[in-house]
């Protein structure tokens, strides 16, 4: 089934969620992000995409690209697994984007 799926497609339909809510009458203007897994990264990916968003906290997932980390204006709250080498071995170089960035 992941093999299957389309991932930048899944991406769009939550960006578009994000977006539907953001604009939604019964919604304050404020709107975070919070993903495990597949959904950490799409939290990454929503910080990177949506400027407006309020917070994003992503529980381990993929990370940006050192480019995409440059457009991140927003705040993170970041959790990575203590002994998950294959995605902590990403995060000094997006921690080192981000801070270049700030």
């Amino acid at each position: 089934m992941q093999a299957k799926r389309d991932r930048e497609s899944m991406v769009q339909d939550f960006m578009a969620a994000a977006e539907f809510l953001h604009g939604h009458v019964a919604v304050n203007g404020k709107v975070g992000c919070v993903g495990f897994c597949f959904g950490g990264a799409v939290s990454n990916l929503m910080a990177v995409r949506q400027p407006w968003l309020s917070a994003s906290v992503p529980f381990y997932g993929g990370w940006p690209t050192a480019d995409e980390a440059a457009k991140v204006d927003v705040p993170l709250q970041i959790h990575l697994a203590g002994l998950d080498q294959r995605v902590n071995a990403g995060w000094p170089d997006y921690k080192a984007a981000l801070d270049a960035n700030s």
